[in-house]
């Protein structure tokens, strides 16, 4: 099975936005797969993707179901949190604008349309944390078909990114090493920076405050690492 797909290997991390900004370049299939090392797929589901993608060829991305090994929902998508970090949806909704970027689809039609406008299909700027996120705000810039679909279920075990404890932020990043926590916080910087906009979300600026300053108080040195 391995000998069917090419192995993309670097000198060192990209980390999830060059990684998938990169791995497109080589791609030339119709459907683009970006999955982590940490998802396993059902058995089915590669087939319900395509046969939704027959059914609805104008769709420009597709999110998936993710549940844990144990078999609960983990999450069925993204929104943007009071404080502006990624809250993962457990349930269809209104409030879901993005995909868990865990396990997602996109067409080629639509990463091609994201290339020619902004030069990748991820920001590289945001590389790794909040990068689904910055995602999501794309989608709905470009006011793409999204959906997220229950019959399509992968299995996440949650250890390619994070440690494989689930906790509330910010106790399951403080155990993070240094170069982590430090691009938790570039990224969350430079998220804010692009994607925070004044006359939408000046009523979030009380959670965005005390966030991040739960994040200088558990992660260190908040406003004093190096721009």
């Amino acid at each position: 099975m391995k000998n069917k797909f090419l192995h993309l290997s670097f000198e060192k991390n990209l980390f999830f936005s060059e990684a998938v900004n990169n791995a497109y370049k080589h791609s030339n299939g119709e459907l683009i797969l970006v999955l982590n090392s940490d998802v396993i797929l059902k058995e089915n589901f590669l087939q319900e993707i395509n046969e939704v993608i027959k059914r609805e060829p104008d769709s420009d991305c597709l999110g998936v179901t993710l549940k844990r090994p144990d078999g609960l929902i983990d999450s069925k998508g993204i929104k943007a949190g009071l404080s502006m970090r990624p809250v993962d949806v457990k349930e269809n909704s209104g409030n879901l604008i993005g995909p868990a970027g865990s396990a997602f689809v996109i067409t080629k039609r639509f990463a091609e349309k994201l290339v020619k406008k902004y030069g990748n299909i991820l920001d590289p700027e945001i590389s790794f944390f909040y990068a689904d996120l910055a995602f999501a705000y794309q989608l709905k810039k470009e006011n793409a078909v999204f959906k997220v679909l229950n019959q399509a279920v992968a299995i996440h075990k949650r250890s390619a990114s994070t440690p494989k404890y689930n906790s509330i932020f910010p106790f399951a990043y403080c155990r993070l090493t240094k170069e982590y926590k430090e691009l938790l916080i570039e990224n969350r910087r430079a998220f804010l920076k692009k994607y925070f906009k004044l006359k939408n979300d000046l009523y979030k600026m009380p959670f965005i405050s005390a966030y991040n300053l739960l994040c200088r108080i558990f992660l260190k040195d908040f406003f004093n690492f190096k721009n």
